[in-house]
């Protein structure tokens, strides 16, 4: 009788590379993935990996696993929010701010009258 088994297989950090952690069997492939999701994001853990497997425990013929989903950990909320800001921060800083910068308060500025035509100010 062939079953069909479905894993989640977290990997950790080992101080040669990569090593598999603890396999957590599931009940369906969209178990395993979220599985699979949750023990990524545990500290400690580099990815997962859910996949499944198929075949008869009884004679203990399987057939190659086929990979549901590779998953590598999302940066942590607050290390994405310091990249972002980073990034704002340099795109809002002046470009030229060495010596002959223009004076922002003395360049005119364009604005709208009432009827929605531009009108020079100083």
């Amino acid at each position: 009788m062939e079953v069909t088994y479905y894993v989640a297989l977290p990997f950790v950090g080992a101080d040669d590379g990569i090593a598999a952690g603890e396999a957590v069997e599931c009940i369906n492939p969209n178990a395993a993935v979220m599985r699979a999701e949750t023990l990524s994001r545990k500290p400690g853990y580099v990815g997962a990996v859910a996949f499944s497997r198929s075949g008869d425990p009884a004679t203990g013929d399987f057939g190659d696993a086929k990979v549901v989903r590779k998953i590598r950990p999302r940066a942590r909320r607050s290390e994405r929010t310091m990249k972002l800001r980073q990034q704002r921060d340099r795109a809002a800083a002046p470009a030229h701010t060495g010596a002959g910068a223009r004076d922002p308060d003395a360049t005119a500025h364009r604005h709208f009258d009432s009827r929605g035509g531009a009108a020079a100010r100083a």
